[in-house]
């Protein structure tokens, strides 16, 4: 008997040691983390996967400390407290998103379900343990992170463009209306002072739209073949009374770096924003910033890792970097950096690094910063490059003697006192004006007038019907008539809608009275070239 007890108790002993084996064999294989916690809040027991989730080489090395360890503090506020109550929960798991902190100090956001393991069967047995099952969920709040900044971006961009076009019309306005007071005056005195300060500050104020388009990515681009090194080297004289006295200024360009299709304009204002910036970093103190240009490449695997602030596609970019050897950013300071009006400096004011997104984005680029408190920052431009030979410009045409004011111009704009000081300045010049609310009106008109309208100034943004498609049925109608397209923010693509259209350009709000004059004269100067259309 007693011996076929013993064989009992072996034969129970085999079975218990091969489910131990057994389960500890799943566990061991599941790609999630596995966490085991004992009634002090000590760790018992980690698996495979945690120990690689936190970056570390061994169990050990997590098996004994105590659980609050693996966490940033901030995480736990109130957990030790409430730990006897944690531990008294009935069943039922407890999901939870934290972020635990690996071996290098990095953060790793988690999903867990942990519930509690008891001494016995029973569910009044007292608690022995917590048992945690952990998933990493890092890259999905990353893009999580990234769509809502995307999205953030976007509505503000929206906002930007629809306020810069509302504020556009208000200055044409105010330049239109100082330009006409002003042909009012013969003689110069206190109130032609006056308007000059009115045009003054107005023009002032459009350049504030402008930065506003800028950050919403809406800017009017003038599209052509740029290479950033000679960009760079034409602004030389200008960077260095830019930067403080203490800053010397070095220049690294790799040979072979290609071409970008961009406007110069734009991106001189991004390489003077991204000097400014790393010249305040700096300060009174003597420093150093670099600029240089490499060409690099992104494959799909890098643009899905990437950390740049835009959108990339994969393939050969063209890479900017300004780097200076200032006080440097914390992490909270540098999550903050592109957001509007964010400054660190006390009189400090602007768009600043948020334009330069707009524009980079405006470009299908993008932007990076890496800086650390005490060891200066480092921003780091991408631009798509360009390969294979330039392409021919067109000939320029050749300008066509002035002509004679008279006849009518068709004006559309949904914006009432545009309407009214366009009239007004033309009419003065010596042009009828005959007015529509927006493109589906300037079409009826120009049916009913078709043979006494030598000229169109439609607006791009109207209701029922925009400037670009009311242009389009023009087309259809008389291919020849010379159009003016106004927008306060001409998009790159109204630019490309217009490519190889002789008789359209652009007229950019705001416009002063005799600029608008001057622009009028001009299209009808240079359609007088083309044969009429009866």
């Amino acid at each position: 008997m007693e011996r076929m007890l013993d064989d009992g108790r072996r034969s129970l002993d085999e079975l218990g040691h091969a489910a131990e084996s057994r389960y500890r064999g799943i566990v061991e294989g599941m790609s999630e983390g596995v966490l085991i916690v004992d009634a002090t809040g000590h760790v018992t027991f980690v698996n495979a996967a945690l120990v690689t989730m936190l970056r570390y080489s061994r169990e050990d090395e997590l098996v004994g400390r105590h659980f609050a360890d693996l966490y940033f503090p901030e995480e736990l506020e109130g957990t030790t407290t409430r730990w006897p109550a944690l531990l008294a929960r009935d069943s039922r798991p407890l999901r939870v998103e934290r972020r635990l902190k690996a071996r290098d100090g990095q953060e790793v956001w988690t999903s867990s379900a942990t519930v509690t393991l008891r001494e016995g069967s029973g569910a009044g047995s007292p608690p022995a343990a917590l048992l945690a099952i952990i998933t990493d969920i890092t890259e999905a709040r990353r893009l999580e992170q990234k769509l809502q900044q995307t999205q953030k971006l976007e509505s503000l961009g929206v906002l930007a463009g629809g306020i810069a076009h509302d504020f556009n019309n208000l200055l044409v306005g105010v330049l239109g209306n100082a330009g006409l007071a002003r042909s009012e005056l013969a003689e110069k005195g206190l109130v032609l002072e006056s308007i000059d300060e009115i045009e003054t500050a107005a023009r002032r104020a459009s350049e504030l739209t402008r930065q506003l388009l800028a950050y919403a990515g809406k800017g009017r681009f003038v599209i052509g073949r740029v290479n950033v090194r000679r960009l760079v080297e034409e602004m030389g004289q200008l960077l260095a009374t830019a930067i403080g006295k203490g800053v010397a200024l070095r220049y690294q360009f790799d040979d072979g770096v290609p071409d970008v299709m961009a406007d110069a304009t734009q991106l001189r204002q991004v390489v003077m924003n991204l000097m400014t910036n790393a010249s305040d970093a700096i300060g009174d103190a003597s420093g150093v910033i670099r600029v240089s240009t490499h060409r690099v490449e992104a494959d799909a695997a890098c643009v899905a890792d990437s950390v740049f602030q835009g959108d990339l596609a994969p393939g050969s970019y063209v890479m900017l970097e300004v780097s200076d050897t200032g006080s440097g950013m914390s992490a909270e300071t540098c999550a903050h950096i592109f957001d509007p009006f964010f400054t660190t400096k006390f009189t400090g004011r602007g768009l600043g690094l948020a334009a330069v997104q707009g524009i980079l984005r405006g470009h299908q680029g993008a932007i990076r910063v890496d800086s650390e408190p005490g060891r200066g920052t480092t921003f780091r431009v991408l631009l798509p490059a360009m390969d294979g030979a330039p392409e021919l410009e067109r000939p320029a045409r050749q300008p066509a003697a002035p002509t004679k004011a008279g006849g009518t111009i068709l004006v559309a704009d949904d914006d009432p006192m545009v309407r009214s000081v366009v009239r007004r300045v033309l009419e003065r010049a010596g042009y009828e004006v005959v007015l529509a609310f927006d493109g589906a009106e300037a079409l009826a008109v120009f049916g009913a007038r078709r043979g006494e309208i030598r000229g169109v100034i439609l607006d791009v943004t109207m209701p029922t019907m925009g400037g670009v498609e009311a242009l389009r049925r023009l087309r259809e109608i008389d291919p020849v008539i010379p159009v003016l397209l106004a927008s306060g923010y001409a998009e790159q693509e109204t630019s490309i809608q217009l490519a190889g259209d002789g008789f359209a350009t652009l007229l950019e709000k705001p416009f002063p009275a005799q600029a608008l004059v001057e622009k009028v004269e001009a299209m009808l100067s240079a359609a007088g070239e083309a044969p009429a259309v009866t």
